[in-house]
């Protein structure tokens, strides 16, 4: 995540004549924000007011309740704590992830604790982006892999490649256009319950066993495969549209009881058939997509 350029929102937590002494240190184009109350810095680091916060050794010695301690594990800015103090209070706030700086280095070399707080404030922004990184590269990995699978023969297992199963249901709608048989296709997708943290790992897992499933539990004539980078594909010889629709609901049975350790998700279908839809590829892939895409909302098949 790359910082929108503008001056550091500093939140200083000192009491007088201190509060003078730091925000004299601090460049002037920096928006320096002044309490004496964490509870209160709390609040304001809660709505995302503030980039980083400094705070004075004199804050650490206060006598509130509020104890400056807890400011380093619910804040969520990073904070540097400038004291010449070495006491279990400083002690505290380290072990709660912040970083200390000697009170007479800060004051001695002002450019030194400008160049740790502008550090700290690029840590915490490398920090942020970190999950959305690793979902990205996680993604990126399992196109890799689908590419590399995207061969006429089959992926792992009994599970086709996306490209296998074009050339299937291009078959199927041929045969279905010269004798007239029904033919229908099912799209569905897995989706992880993106509210909680997702392990890649996990999720890799999720589609990898519902892929198993829906193999065993097919018709031996049907074909099942990838579509997309995280749907499925099922084509359904002399299939009529209400058998695919009971193939669907067979399927979510099936899928609604998943061993421990997979993350939460929820299942999608989108089916389409002839003789009810148009005979040919591009009809059946768009008609079963369309019911797909209206599955995500209102949850029907």
């Amino acid at each position: 995540m790359t910082r929108e350029p503008g001056p550091r929102r500093l939140l200083l937590i000192a009491e007088e004549p201190l509060r003078s002494v730091w925000r004299g240190l601090l460049p002037a184009d920096w928006e320096i924000g002044v309490t004496g109350s964490v509870e209160h810095s709390q609040l304001i680091q809660r709505i995302g007011a503030c980039d980083i916060v400094l705070v004075s050794g004199d804050r650490l010695g206060s006598k509130d309740p509020e104890t400056a301690a807890r400011l380093f594990f619910e804040g969520g800015s990073p904070v540097v704590v400038v004291s010449d103090r070495t006491d279990e209070k400083v002690l505290d706030a380290v072990r709660g992830g912040a970083i200390w700086v000697p009170a007479a280095v800060a004051r001695e070399q002002p450019n030194l604790l400008v160049a740790i707080l502008d550090r700290a404030v690029a840590a915490a922004e490398r920090s942020s982006a970190a999950p959305a990184t690793c979902e990205c590269q996680a993604r990126v990995d399992r196109l890799l892999n689908l590419l590399w699978q995207a061969t006429p023969g089959t992926g792992p297992g009994p599970w086709f490649s996306q490209r296998h199963m074009l050339e299937r249901l291009d078959e199927e709608v041929a045969r279905t256009q010269r004798d007239g048989s029904p033919l229908s296709v099912i799209l569905g997708e897995v989706h992880p319950d993106r509210t909680t943290s997702l392990d890649p790992d996990q999720v890799s897992r999720l589609q990898e066993w519902a892929s198993q499933q829906i193999g065993k539990n097919k018709r031996r004539c049907d074909v099942a495969g990838q579509y997309g980078l995280d749907g499925f594909m099922l084509v359904l010889p002399r299939a009529t549209p209400e058998q695919a629709k009971g193939a669907c609901r067979r399927l979510r049975s099936v899928l609604a009881h998943p061993p421990q350790g997979l993350p939460e998700f929820h299942v999608t279908f989108g089916h389409a058939g002839v003789p009810e839809d148009r005979p040919n590829i591009a009809g059946l892939l768009s008609r079963a997509e369309q019911r797909l895409e209206d599955s995500r909302h209102v949850g029907a098949t």
